[in-house]
């Protein structure tokens, strides 16, 4: 079968965080804190010694939890977006002109948050 005159490609993203923190955690705590690390990392990835974890003696609840613990800041929240890529084929009958572009990008952005001064 031919390819479509069209192909289109579409990706969408929502909730994404920028966050920034002023202390350089360990790879170590950064992956002991990831869901299932237990199960998918060696223990040798996880293990943080007790003087070195910034959040010992706390029972962490979730994402923002830990952030939080960890002492990082919002920068910057961007609740959604969806990108479409169209991509005329140059099959005769794909109903593109001769001026017309091959390929075209629609991006939709939903509401950016900036948290600065």
């Amino acid at each position: 079968t031919p390819p479509a005159a069209v192909q289109a490609f579409k990706v969408t993203l929502s909730d994404l965080r920028v966050h920034v923190c002023n202390y350089r955690h360990s790879h170590n705590e950064e992956n002991s804190l990831l869901s299932l690390a237990h199960r998918h990392l060696n223990e040798g990835d996880t293990f943080v010694p007790d003087g070195a974890r910034r959040l010992s003696g706390r029972s962490v609840v979730g994402l923002d939890d830990a952030l939080c613990g960890m002492d990082f800041v919002a920068v910057a929240g961007l609740d959604a977006l969806d990108a479409v890529i169209f991509k005329a084929n140059d099959n005769v009958g794909s109903g593109r002109g001769r001026n017309d572009p091959a390929t075209t990008v629609a991006l939709t952005l939903g509401r950016l948050s900036v948290h600065a001064c």
